[in-house]
Order: C-alpha cells, then sequence, then structure tokens
C-alpha cells in the first residue's frame, strides 16, 4: 500500500508540477497579448450586450477620458456624448450582436476627452466572452487627417474645375473675336 501511495503521490505532483507550467505560462502569454493591445494606436474595446465595457486598451481609455477611472464596466452611455450619432452606433452594435456578422463603418464622428473632434473608421466583430454571452469587439483607426486631405483635395479639384470652366469661356470670348 504505501508503494502504492507513493506513486500515486508522485503522480498528482507531476500533475500539479506541469499544471503550474501551464498556468505560467497562460499568465505570460496573456501579459504579452495585453502589451501588444495596449500598444496599438487605434481605439480597441469590447461592450457587452448592455453596452458596458468588459475590455479597453490604453488608446481608448485616454479618449474616452477614462484615465483615472478606467473603462471596464462602465456603460457607454456614460460616455454618448462622444459619439456624434450615439444612437446610430448602437444600432450597429445590436445588429453586430444579433445576426454574428461583422461590420465596418466606413466614418464615425467621435469627440475624444481633450475635445478633438475625430473620424474614425470602425470596425466591429462579435466575440464570444469567457462566461458565454456575446460581445462588440469595436477597433476604431483615427482618419480624421485623410478626411482633411480629401477634403481638400476636393477643394483643390472644384477650384481647378471652376478655373478651367473660366478659361475656356475666355477662350471662347477669345475666339468668336478673333473670327
Amino acid at each position: 500500500i504505501a508503494l502504492e501511495n507513493a506513486r500515486l503521490y508522485r503522480g498528482l505532483e507531476e500533475q500539479l508540477t506541469e499544471r503550474k507550467r501551464i498556468e505560467r505560462e497562460l499568465r505570460m502569454s496573456e501579459r504579452r497579448l495585453r502589451e501588444i493591445i495596449d500598444g496599438v494606436p487605434h481605439l480597441i474595446y469590447a461592450k457587452d450586450v448592455e453596452g458596458r465595457f468588459v475590455l479597453a486598451n490604453k488608446a481608448a481609455v485616454v479618449a474616452f477620458g477614462a484615465q483615472s477611472t478606467g473603462l471596464v464596466g462602465r456603460s457607454v452611455r456614460e460616455f454618448q456624448d462622444r459619439y456624434h450619432d450615439f444612437h446610430g452606433a448602437r444600432a450597429v452594435d445590436r445588429d453586430v450582436l444579433e445576426s454574428g456578422t461583422p461590420r465596418l463603418v466606413a466614418e464615425m464622428g467621435f469627440t475624444d476627452a481633450s475635445g478633438a473632434r475625430l473620424t474614425l473608421q470602425v470596425a466591429k466583430l462579435p466575440i464570444e466572452l469567457a462566461d458565454g454571452p456575446t460581445a462588440v469587439l469595436v477597433v476604431g483607426t483615427d482618419i480624421t487627417q485623410r478626411k482633411r486631405d480629401e477634403d481638400e483635395i476636393l477643394r483643390l479639384n472644384q477650384e481647378l474645375e471652376n478655373r478651367v470652366r473660366r478659361r475656356t469661356a475666355e477662350l471662347e470670348v477669345a475666339n468668336k473675336e478673333l473670327e
């Protein structure tokens, strides 16, 4: 019996050692993943079906102005003044949750905590949380400068077209005078 108990003890000890190794690797993996997510300059956050933040990277925490309290556990409604179309954003969230299909919002207006008005391109996709329910993962990319550049190009293009029209009219007048 003592020999059998010793074998069982060694077996349990080996299992415990293996479990501790796996748990250590899991913690390291989670820490690396968190460092990666926090290092990304895009806003990354997830909201549950009630609109509570369940995950947020540093860029999102700063953009929402929640550095001292964090975002996790808070309702997105607390920050609805940041969204230029809060109800539209929530409708897309509901659609993603109900359909299980990712959505891309080409342009979404957002005002960050410093008061800067941003234009974000937002990808929303459903994810499963550890405890079962589905959440919406949001990845927002600041495209404000790109939009400004596009608007400037459109303005310059319109200005150029106006110059061409004026110059064409002037040339038509000059041609008639020459005739």
